[in-house]
């Protein structure tokens, strides 16, 4: 019993980094730099090396046998949201963070994370996100916010309603390991993250975000984020069908349970319009329907906006015109 004590109190302060990695020797050096220069010293830094092909490995090992706060999991590769739930198994910390292998944060970012979470009471202690382009442009959709509580609920109605997509990411945020069962990724998925993001604000209730941005979210021209169609982007309609049904098991406000079906018509629909241009054209009837059912949905809770009637001429326009090609 006294040494079970022991052992928790030794990782009471401590935050779990976990960070996925693949093929990004082009950037990991920056990345892991900006993490073990934290002035926040009390940190598991997990590497998941998630079967990369170039050099990444042997970056991590480098850095892991030069700070012993480094642990590597060397993997065949399963993707990101499999290696954030691998690193999760290997999370000690009262806190939990994520980083992204081609991002970099400022240095006193956690430092200033649990600090405030702990003046706060909170379980989940956030940051602005500075956006970084390739060409030096920079954006931070957080610069008309002040530091301070925000609900759970008004975060999540910011994801339903696409307000600036400030609040789905997770990688400028600190989670208390409380919330760690919430926080396991669906493989495989679309906005992988929004679906964690929903279910965390839900249980924690509140959460303190700081107006200064430190995370820097950079923008790589290759990103996946700038692909077309492809087909992985309908797994997105498999994670909005998992807000709705989490929204519908987990409350009953209205205002909620009907985002979840705004947020689901317009992502559908956001889809479907790049499907329209290109070769898959012709299968945009497939998913109309349920499209249409969710957009009936969403107005009969009177989760309305200019999004939504917007993405329903599209789809009248769809219905119109022939999509054969």
């Amino acid at each position: 019993m006294a040494e079970d004590i022991k052992e928790q109190n030794k990782h009471q302060d401590l935050i779990s980094v976990i960070i996925p990695v693949y093929n990004g020797e082009k950037f990991l050096r920056d990345c892991l730099d900006s993490v073990t220069g934290q002035t926040y010293k009390d940190l598991q830094i997990i590497l998941i090396d998630d079967g990369s092909k170039d050099q990444s490995g042997a970056i991590c090992d480098e850095y892991a046998s030069k700070d012993p706060r480094i642990e590597v999991l060397h993997c065949e590769n399963g993707g990101q949201a499999e290696a954030r739930n691998r690193g999760l198994k290997l999370a000690k910390g009262e806190w939990i963070g994520f980083v992204d292998d081609d991002d970099v944060i400022e240095p006193d970012m956690y430092e200033v994370l649990i600090r405030n979470a702990k003046a706060n009471d909170v379980l989940i202690s956030g940051c602005s996100t500075l956006t970084v382009y390739e060409d030096g442009r920079q954006y931070n959709a957080f610069e008309d916010m002040t530091s301070g509580i925000r609900s759970g609920k008004d975060l999540i109605l910011d994801i339903f309603y696409y307000n600036k997509n400030r609040y789905g990411a997770l990688w400028n945020k600190i989670y208390h390991n409380s919330l760690k069962d919430l926080l396991i990724f669906p493989a495989g998925c679309q906005l992988e993250d929004y679906l964690v993001a929903v279910r965390v604000y839900l249980k924690a209730g509140k959460i303190f975000f700081e107006q200064k941005p430190m995370y820097h979210w950079i923008q790589w021209s290759s990103s996946q984020s700038h692909r077309g169609f492809h087909e992985g982007l309908l797994t997105a309609f498999t994670v909005c069908d998992e807000m709705i049904k989490w929204m519908n098991d987990n409350t009953e406000d209205k205002d909620l349970i009907g985002g979840a079906y705004h947020y689901k018509f317009v992502t559908m629909t956001g889809v479907l319009r790049m499907m329209w241009n290109s070769d898959a054209r012709s299968r945009i009837k497939d998913y109309l329907g349920d499209a249409l059912r969710s957009y009936k949905t969403a107005v009969k809770y009177k989760a309305v906006s200019g999004k939504l009637y917007k993405a329903r001429l599209r789809c009248v326009k769809w219905q119109l015109l022939k999509t054969g090609k």
